[in-house]
């Protein structure tokens, strides 16, 4: 069985991941959110500082999602 991961580049340090059916938020190099495609809702994973906020506000954004806290 193959895993597939592809990334996609948002902005400068802010990227999706998709690691087999679920995706994420990477921030610099960390996996910093869920995004929930169905529920059209990105998730945070802990309390992050106000630079990794914002990317994981600007991913939000750019899809059409609204932030889960």
């Amino acid at each position: 069985m193959e895993l597939l991961i592809s990334f996609k580049t948002i902005g400068h340090n802010v990227s999706i991941v998709e690691v087999g059916t679920q995706s994420f938020v990477k921030s610099y190099d960390t996996l910093v959110a869920t995004i929930d495609y169905m529920n059209e809702a990105v998730k945070p994973i802990g309390y992050w500082s106000r630079t990794t906020s914002k990317h994981i506000n600007v991913v939000a954004k750019q899809l059409g999602f609204k932030v889960i806290k």
